[in-house]
């Protein structure tokens, strides 16, 4: 009897172990939890009452305490074999559920057209989906292949280019300490040895008590393709505009010269058109000069220039070239204001900047209200607070939209129709005075019209009888 209580404590342990499953909270836990006590005292019970002689021993067997036993037995083996029935059961839904997730997670992963692949603390490349095997050239066969050959699994130096391969690493240090990095655009190497441009972004992952990093690859063939594809087109239309506008400005020029010359040959007062016509060259070679700013780089000599001479004569040279129903009105401080500059390349500038200024006068002319506002160009000259020569030039035109007035400094972009400018005249003038140390902006509203405004460094220096001027010490 004693070997069957000691069983019956066995069973008990065993069926408590067995059903004893995370999140269960049945009343046959709390129940089972309670077997092994109660088989200990009624083993205490059994021990105390059991008889020592034999007959004794075959009446007790015969008696409610030994028919007690076997059914206390009984009752915990079929505890028991329920227990491990539930625990059965749990531990076939969960392993059901957790090769669901897994082939959930393969599909999601082999079906990704971006290749990915995870790489240990090493680098090591552990597993990767089918875009990354055919993004590098590899499949399963040639990976066993190289991975007999080396000795080793593949890593990431194998196929990463020496030169990108350190900021790579880092990328993925970073991932390991927890920072947060953006994509990184190196080389890869394909299989049959020809480079491939990618982008990879890395996230980190935990197996275990390892930590590796998730990579994500993906080719940059086709879109750095479309991208050239889009440059070369852009390089193709600023061209053709640029031609277009370098064949109307000479074509005007050679008309203005060849007419001047007819006028001259065929009048007795020669000399205005003689000099008309050398306006026009002069404007020819300046156009020349605009063109050669931009396929090299000049060297300059800066003088003293007085912005208010050189006013006078900007205005003198685009006269021609301006309708002459515009005003154009100056307003300047008193005294000469002078700067350290070349004198031609200034000249271009403020040329550049009032012609554009008269042809932002062209919807005013042709409106046809007689009580509009005349079309009206003002030059004002004056020193800033700081010291600087300020160089302002106001329309009263159409004014520039908003969107696109941090585009007019940019070379080739112009707002007139093909072959009516070059789209170099304002991007010229912005070199130009960013050369000679000063700055070039822009204001301007919808309807009341635009504001170029220049700041140069001043000159430091005297001017004398004769009209050259002297440099002083600072």
């Amino acid at each position: 009897m004693i070997l069957v209580a000691l069983g019956g404590v066995a069973v008990s342990v065993l069926a408590y172990r067995l059903i004893r499953i995370p999140g269960d909270r049945s009343p046959l836990r709390w129940f089972v939890m309670a077997l092994p006590l109660a088989s200990l005292l009624w083993l205490s019970s059994i021990v105390g009452v059991l008889p020592r002689n034999r007959m004794t021993q075959e009446a007790f067997a015969n008696s409610f305490g030994a028919q007690a036993t076997l059914v206390a037995i009984a009752a915990l083996a079929a505890i028991g074999v329920a227990g491990g029935v539930s625990y059965l059961r749990s531990y076939l839904r969960l392993s059901a559920e957790l090769l669901e997730t897994e082939e959930r997670f393969h599909r999601v992963f082999d079906s990704a057209r971006n290749g990915l692949v995870l790489l240990s603390d090493q680098g090591e490349l552990q597993v990767y989906n089918p875009a990354m095997l055919e993004l590098i050239g590899y499949d399963a066969a040639s990976i066993a292949t190289d991975r007999a050959r080396l000795g080793r699994r593949i890593v990431i130096a194998d196929l990463v280019s020496p030169e990108d391969l350190d900021r790579l690493l880092s990328m993925g240090q970073a991932r390991l300490a927890g920072e947060s990095l953006d994509t990184v655009q190196v080389r890869m190497r394909h299989r049959e040895g020809r480079w491939i441009d990618v982008e990879v972004s890395a996230a980190l992952y935990r197996d275990g008590e390892s930590m590796g990093v998730l990579a994500e690859v993906r080719d940059l063939t086709e879109e750095l393709r479309l991208r050239e594809a889009l440059v070369q087109s852009q390089k193709l239309e600023a061209v053709g505009t640029f031609v277009g506008g370098v064949a109307h400005d000479f074509n005007n020029l050679l008309t203005t010269i060849g007419g001047s010359i007819e006028l001259a040959r065929d009048t007795d007062d020669t000399r205005q058109w003689l000099e008309r016509a050398t306006v026009s060259t002069e404007r020819a070679a300046r156009l020349v000069q605009e063109l050669l700013q931009f396929s090299r780089s000049d060297s300059t000599v800066h003088e003293p220039v007085d912005l208010g001479e050189l006013v006078d004569r900007s205005i003198e040279a685009v006269r021609e070239a301006i309708d002459a129903r515009i005003e154009i009105t100056r307003a300047d401080a008193s005294g000469p204001l002078l700067v350290r500059g070349d004198w031609e390349q200034l000249q271009q500038v403020l040329e550049n900047v009032i012609v554009n200024a008269g042809e932002a006068l062209d919807g005013r002319l042709t409106g046809g209200d007689p009580s509009a506002e005349r079309a009206r160009i003002t030059v004002r000259l004056s020193t800033t607070s700081d010291g600087l020569r300020e160089l302002r030039v106001a329309d009263n035109g159409a004014g520039i939209a908003p969107e696109i007035q941090h585009r007019i400094f940019d070379p080739f972009f112009t707002t007139k129709v093909v072959g009516r400018a070059t789209g170099l005249g304002l991007s010229t003038a912005y070199g130009i005075v960013a050369d000679h140390g000063g700055q070039m902006s822009v204001q301007s509203t919808a309807g009341e019209g635009t504001e170029i405004t220049i700041c140069l460094p001043a000159f430091r220096g005297e001017a004398h009888t004769d009209g050259d001027l002297k440099t002083t010490s600072a």
